[in-house]
């Protein structure tokens, strides 16, 4: 499975749930990637305090209708590092095979 980019319109039509008041004050979404099964999300934030950036991985289980948190990293310095830990981590999961 391949991990590919997705555009901000593709992700509004998954309709992840969000808590964007909290979110805003202190993040922005920058970069969203996801699975081919859509299965597995990733999603890179820009950190507006610290001015670095993080990731979070999202599992949609099979059973379930909702994407919930699986895996976060926080205080990456610079945004190609970033997204380079996030792609890395999302296959990772994937080979491993651990149950989405």
């Amino acid at each position: 499975m391949a991990i590919m980019k997705l555009s901000q319109e593709e992700v509004e039509r998954l309709d992840i749930a969000r808590e964007p008041m909290i979110l805003n004050s202190f993040a922005e979404e920058i970069k969203w990637f996801a699975d081919n099964q859509l299965k597995l999300l990733g999603v890179l934030l820009h950190d507006k305090i610290d001015d670095d950036y993080a990731y979070v991985i999202l599992t949609k289980y099979d059973n379930e209708t909702e994407y919930r948190a699986y895996s976060t990293k926080v205080s990456i310095e610079k945004i190609h590092t970033a997204e380079r830990e996030l792609i890395n981590e999302m296959n990772k999961i994937l080979r491993e095979g651990i149950d989405i």
